[in-house]
């Protein structure tokens, strides 16, 4: 596996991705950029032009001798540095450009390149330029390259400065769209089977479902059945509107739906109701893995974020007993607590991680409280960057010298912009709760149809989700996905103070 930047984007270095369509609406191509952790002059304009669908890149030389390979990569760094133009690239017709200044990229975060959809055929080839104007050495950006999974989407071929990069490619990727998904049904769910919870936790963002009690009817069940049986569904996930496991051992039936389905699925659970028989029953249908929502490290902060919870040693005790379970019948079964970050939390994320290692779970998640009311609000971390940034390095550390695996937002850059990464959400996975709703996602805001009025096949291609396609990565989205907690820029405001953003849009 290698790694490494292309160097310099000068007005005479230009990059050059070429790749392949998968076919369907081409909607969007993104590349990784550096910007070395500086200020840049200049601007970038990155242009896709559609190739001669002939063309091939070119065939590599095997060196005669190890003395004409030294050679041969003495000429490569040679190239390299000195900018030479290499062969020169067909590019063939263009079919959109943009340009952007360079003070307005961030470092080793993706740049979007939105395309008006542009129908593509299957094997069609097309090209990637980033071409540089007005950019001075040691004042330039650049693009990662890689031969990894995380390579350009559909990568034939890319060139530096006209230098084959060999099997390396821009880290990056297409994005397809269209209106229609390529699907009769979503291939993922996040499913409820309830309308309601053992807790109400301070935070959650699902408060809005428990209006009125509902359980998901046995007909909609059916449906999910038949969906696996087929192979159209891929995967089921547990949603937080309403814990699975409270949901079974309340109503009981709820675990033994999901093992009929015959999917992997994955559990987020407030841990409550993981008793040593439940984690045997997860264990033995091969779990494909586990969340427990904690988010406190000390029992007071428990108690209050998580109302109505029993005591935090009970909760522990059961994550112990399934860590036990897990491997006594030898399952490979990702465990993770998870961690809410607020300000008035953020004292205890140093003992949560020190909790997650003592439990030999595999991950700690660490995520931004998602901010729906005014309340959630005067706890967001947006209003204390400076403490989150310092506090964010001591456990980076931390994690570090205890071996543990932690996921950890971004620091802040102590600016505000808007604005948000790729959604794909709508041409793959969807939410079901308990009264029938379908939800494009987890964020409130964005319900698609209901189960009980229409089917998921009319549904998931009716008019709602092609308005949603249409508009979800334009310059115009709906508002709630322009402050989308999931995929938000580091310094979005909008994203963490979600509740003065749609007071704002609905003034």
């Amino acid at each position: 596996m290698s790694k490494h930047n292309a160097g310099e984007i000068l007005p005479s270095r230009e990059v050059v991705q070429v790749f392949r369509a998968d076919g369907g609406q081409l909607s969007i191509v993104s590349a990784v950029i550096a910007t070395y952790g500086r200020q840049n002059a200049g601007s970038l304009t990155l242009s896709l032009h559609r190739m001669d669908r002939g063309y091939a890149p070119p065939r590599e030389t095997v060196p005669k001798d190890q003395r004409s390979a030294s050679l041969g990569r003495l000429a490569s760094r040679i190239r390299h540095r000195l900018s030479l133009p290499g062969r020169a690239i067909p590019l063939g017709e263009q079919v959109a450009t943009m340009t952007i200044p360079c003070s307005a990229l961030f470092d080793c975060e993706s740049l979007d390149f939105p395309i008006a959809p542009l129908m593509t055929l299957r094997g069609e080839i097309f090209a990637l330029r980033i071409k540089a104007s007005g950019t001075k050495r040691k004042a330039a950006p650049t693009v990662w390259l890689t031969d990894d999974a995380e390579r350009f989407t559909g990568h034939i071929a890319c060139f530096v400065a006209g230098t084959h990069e060999k099997d390396c490619g821009i880290i990056g990727k297409v994005t397809y769209g269209g209106l229609i998904a390529e699907t009769a049904v979503p291939r993922m769910i996040l499913y409820s089977p309830v309308t309601q919870c053992n807790l109400n936790c301070i935070h959650c963002i699902s408060a809005h479902t428990r209006v009125s009690v509902n359980r998901l009817p046995e007909t909609i069940k059916t449906e999910l059945r038949r969906w696996a049986a087929s192979g159209e569904l891929e995967t089921v996930s547990s949603d937080y509107s309403g814990d699975l496991l409270w949901a079974d051992s309340r109503f009981g039936g709820e675990l033994d739906f999901i093992f009929s389905l015959g999917t992997p699925f994955h559990i987020d659970t407030n841990g409550v109701c993981l008793t040593r028989e439940t984690s045997e029953r997860l264990c033995r249908q091969k779990i494909a893995s586990l969340n427990i929502s904690l988010d406190a490290a000390e029992e007071y902060t428990y108690k209050r974020v998580r109302k109505g919870s029993p005591p935090l040693r009970e909760v522990v005790a059961n994550i112990e007993d399934f860590m036990r379970v897990r491997a006594e019948l030898q399952v490979h079964c990702p465990v993770s607590i998870s961690f809410t970050l607020m300000r008035s939390t953020l004292a205890e994320w140093a003992d949560f991680v020190r909790l997650g290692a003592r439990l030999g779970v595999d991950i700690v998640i660490s995520r931004h409280l998602e901010a729906f009311t005014a309340e959630m609000e005067k706890d967001s971390l947006w209003h204390d960057q400076a403490a989150f940034n310092e506090t964010r390095e001591e456990i980076v550390a931390l994690a570090e010298s205890l071996g543990i695996e932690v996921t950890i937002p971004p620091p802040f850059a102590g600016i505000s912009r808007g604005g948000r990464r790729i959604c794909t959400e709508p041409w793959n996975s969807a939410v079901i709760l308990g009264n029938g709703d379908v939800a494009a996602c987890c964020v409130p805001g964005l319900v698609m149809g209901n189960l009980t009025e229409a089917s998921m096949e009319e549904i998931w291609n009716g008019e709602r989700y092609r308005e949603l396609r249409a508009t979800v990565n334009s310059a115009t989205p709906h508002p709630v996905c322009a402050s989308c907690p999931m995929f938000r820029h580091t310094d979005n405001p909008d994203s963490y103070l979600i509740h003065s953003a749609m007071q704002r849009v609905n003034a």
